[in-house]
């Protein structure tokens, strides 16, 4: 289920512009790790990962987010979704559904 979550999700946000582009940007990161230990004995590991935010053309009264992080370390992969939400302007509300970031306020003396 938890894979086929964004799939789903990315599907529904797809239906929504048919007939518009869709932008992909983002970036890669691959990080060369490498560790020795008292015996004198190194080992190196090679970590790499993928930011990538699909971008969606704004429709007057919708719009759409989509960003994925995509992580590999030692043959094994897995992801983050960090926003993926769905915008609807309606006149009297706004509905946003979805998974967003929180942004909180940040202050100092």
């Amino acid at each position: 289920m938890r894979k086929t979550l964004p799939i789903l999700a990315l599907f529904l946000l797809l239906s929504q512009h048919r007939a518009a582009a869709i932008d992909i940007g983002g970036g890669l990161v691959s990080t060369l790790v490498g560790t020795a230990d008292s015996d004198c004995k190194t080992s190196s590991e090679l970590w790499n990962r993928a930011d990538i935010e699909f971008i969606f053309p704004r429709g007057e009264k919708t719009s759409a987010r989509f960003d994925v992080n995509i992580f590999e370390r030692n043959g094994a992969s897995d992801f983050f979704i960090r926003s993926l939400y769905i915008r609807r302007r309606f006149r009297r509300a706004h509905i946003t559904l979805g998974r967003q970031p929180l942004s909180w306020a940040f202050g100092s003396l």
